[in-house]
């Protein structure tokens, strides 16, 4: 479950950092482009968006995969990894 958390939680920050660039004000409930403004270092600033949502993907199907051997047990912690690389807010 480490190995799930950890690659769950870099797919979310990678999210979290795409839709600080591409996401909606209102949607998000935060102003955007706030991290470029602030010269912060984001993973889609080092390697770009198109691969930064490249990687979001394959981390979040990474995480899923450290999850199989529990089967039903992890439903929800597969659902908590399929919202985190569909989330729009």
């Amino acid at each position: 479950l480490c190995n799930f958390g950890d690659k769950i939680g870099l797919a979310f920050q990678i999210t979290d950092d795409l839709l600080e660039i591409d996401g909606d004000t209102k949607t998000l409930g935060k102003s955007v482009g706030s991290d470029a403004k602030n010269n912060k270092i984001t993973y889609p600033a080092v390697v770009g968006i198109d691969r930064a949502r490249s990687e979001a993907q394959k981390t979040v199907a990474e995480s899923l995969g450290f999850l199989e051997r529990f089967g039903e047990r992890a439903a929800v912690l597969n659902g908590i990894a399929h919202f985190f690389i569909d989330r729009v807010n």
